[in-house]
């Protein structure tokens, strides 16, 4: 409760967390309320985006906004030309203090932000089932973390966004897709190729024309209303606010993404082919790659005329082990696309790829051989085949005279 000087009277307020980076202050005695929205430091003072809104009688505003604009929280002089403001701008003859006001929202901003996030102690908090997953033709997705996949411009990356998107909306899931490149038009299409007539519903599509960091309101109210319980992202590199070489670029992009909640997320982002080993890591700042959860590399080959094959390597897992890579097969004709999950060892191109353990987890499903006949059918080393076996003691077995099986075979 605070007093106001002007009124000459007791008046209660209610101060609340909004969203991630947020308050309110109401004053419903005096139908008044201040929103605090996009708090964030520089140079040590606090700045936001202030809306005022009042609806007593003789109020001229548009539909009750008597302000709204950036605003330095911790500036006196700002407090005070906004309360100037606001003074002029209601044209009320008794109406509040509007300096009191002004300086009481600060305060209860300037002690928040101070505040913080209460901490707690770990054995009180939530359980959360170990590497929850949405599991999509072979392909585990985290269900509440974000997820990347990165690869080349033309590796049918949006493509297969698109196709994991329906295929959620088609088990009941509403998700967004937060869409930099294309149109919500140009997704239909391809989606009316994969379904037929049968378009799943649930697919919220939202065009941005800016970076994330600057859709982080609309996205999260929408994300709310929506009800999303999942969320893509096309492309990073289109989403960052600046070059994605830089670490903070990729902090702030994190960060945008964290306010939609704890929900899943999947970003589409690309690679460069400017030197060896780029198809461990996306484009840019590492810090893409330490903050995603779970990395994918996408490869495609061109297996036949109207045929594609899209393989995924597993980069990171942060919740487990490294996970067997997924396959998909795309048959295009003019009409349709039918997308179907396939054995990436099949294809002898994208099977190069395949890290050892599992190129070797391969070759061993038909029987357990020799470290030296091992290392011939899948072109490495004995020592490098010995190690690998001792490194994965839950998926292989060494046995007498030098043989190497699959735990689950013997």
């Amino acid at each position: 409760m605070i007093r106001d000087v002007a009124l000459d009277t007791a008046v209660d307020y209610e101060f609340q967390p909004i969203g991630e980076d947020g308050y309110l202050y109401r004053l419903p005695q005096i139908q008044t309320e201040f929103l605090i929205s996009r708090i964030r430091r520089d140079r040590y003072e606090l700045h936001c985006e202030l809306v005022v809104k009042c609806g007593l009688v003789g109020i001229r505003a548009a539909d009750g906004i008597l302000s709204s604009g950036s605003f330095n929280v911790s500036s006196l002089r700002a407090r005070k030309e906004r309360a100037q403001h606001l003074h002029e701008r209601a044209r009320l003859k008794d109406g509040p203090d509007w300096l009191t006001l002004v300086e009481q929202s600060c305060h209860l901003v300037i002690e928040a932000d101070r505040r913080g996030e209460p901490s707690i102690d770990l054995a009180d908090a939530e359980d959360e089932p170990e590497d929850a997953h949405i599991e999509i033709a072979g392909l585990p997705l985290l269900e509440h973390m974000p997820n990347l996949v990165f690869g080349d411009g033309d590796s049918l990356k949006s493509f297969l966004a698109v196709f994991l998107a329906g295929e959620m909306a088609r088990r009941g899931r509403t998700v967004g897709y937060v869409d930099a490149e294309f149109t919500a038009s140009a997704h239909k299409k391809r989606l009316a190729r994969i379904y037929g007539d049968r378009v799943p519903r649930g697919i919220r599509h939202v065009r941005v024309n800016r970076p994330l960091v600057y859709e982080t309101d609309r996205l999260s109210k929408l994300a709310r209303e929506d009800g999303w319980g999942f969320a893509f992202f096309d492309s990073v590199s289109f989403l960052a606010d600046g070059p994605p070489e830089a670490a903070e670029v990729a902090i702030r992009y994190s960060q945008a993404v964290r306010s939609l909640g704890e929900i899943g997320t999947l970003h589409v982002a690309h690679m460069t082919k400017a030197f060896e080993g780029a198809d461990m890591k996306p484009f840019g700042s590492a810090f893409w790659f330490n903050w995603a959860r779970a990395v994918w590399n996408a490869k495609k080959t061109e297996s036949q005329q109207g045929e594609a094959h899209l393989a995924l390597y597993c980069r990171k897992a942060n919740l487990g082990r490294l996970k067997g890579s997924c396959g998909f097969r795309f048959e295009f004709d003019a009409q349709r696309v039918a997308i179907s999950p396939m054995d990436v060892a099949t294809n002898p191109e994208l099977a190069e790829g395949l890290p050892v353990w599992e190129r070797m987890s391969t070759a061993l499903s038909s029987g357990a051989m020799t470290k030296e006949k091992l290392a011939d059918a899948i072109v490495s080393k004995p020592d490098t085949v010995r190690r690998t076996a001792q490194r994965y003691p839950a998926r292989f077995v060494l046995l007498p005279g030098g043989m190497i099986g699959l735990k689950a075979a013997i």
